[in-house]
């Protein structure tokens, strides 16, 4: 016997619990490029300085 209040897929804190991980893997690779980017500016600036 299945309850009235039994709802198919992930539970609330379940559901909080995958989001907020989503955010923190989206922040975090959104950092790792942003790192990249400013640190290959700055081997071209330095590239530019040494020619």
């Amino acid at each position: 016997m299945v309850s009235s209040h039994f709802s198919p897929g992930p539970t609330p804190q379940e559901g909080q619990l995958t989001r907020c991980t989503c955010l923190r893997v989206t922040f975090l690779a959104f950092t790792a490029v942003m790192v990249q980017q400013s640190a290959s500016k700055k081997m071209v600036n330095f590239a530019q300085k040494l020619g």
